[in-house]
């Protein structure tokens, strides 16, 4: 069962309040495809305004994305005592998807990037082995480390793991 964005701002509030003042700190999101940025505080931004920030690259479209990618992406930089995020990719439509599987790349014929519910992130200054490991640690999702990639990949599907160390 998806949980209400207000419940997961309420999480969102309480854990931070109860990790200290430091864990509110902003946190800048960056899409790397668009040169937008989307600071992100206290509290999530509102729906409307993650899923144009995490729209499809290519296609200009959107949909409507999961927030916890958002939170946990937020929760990592604050963890690892950074303030940005580097967005790689987020929704891509499903033509999309599939002309860059034909095309070669590595990605699922039902990737959950198709369906809002996957992100491809990294955290500057922060080494992708770390933050593979860190979201082993504690992310209840997917999570992908690709060997030689600069990003990891989180989804809010169930919990599995794959790419280098495994």
């Amino acid at each position: 069962m998806r949980r209400s964005l207000a419940s997961l701002l309420l999480l969102f509030v309480a854990a931070s309040n109860a990790r200290g003042a430091d864990d509110t700190a902003s946190v800048l999101l960056y899409n790397t495809h668009t040169g937008e940025r989307l600071r992100v505080g206290r509290y999530l931004p509102s729906p409307r305004a993650l899923d144009r920030f995490l729209r499809s690259r290519k296609a200009r479209r959107y949909t409507l994305m999961d927030p916890r990618l958002v939170l946990a992406a937020v929760t990592a930089a604050r963890a690892h005592g950074r303030t940005a995020v580097h967005i790689i990719s987020a929704f891509r439509p499903r033509a999309l998807n599939e002309a860059m599987r034909l095309a070669g790349h590595k990605v699922a014929r039902r990737s959950r990037h198709t369906s809002g519910q996957a992100l491809d992130l990294r955290i500057p200054g922060l080494e992708t082995r770390a933050l593979c490991r860190y979201f082993d640690r504690v992310h209840g999702g997917g999570v992908g480390c690709y060997q030689g990639a600069r990003f990891v990949h989180i989804d809010v599907g169930p919990r599995r793991r794959w790419g280098f160390g495994r």
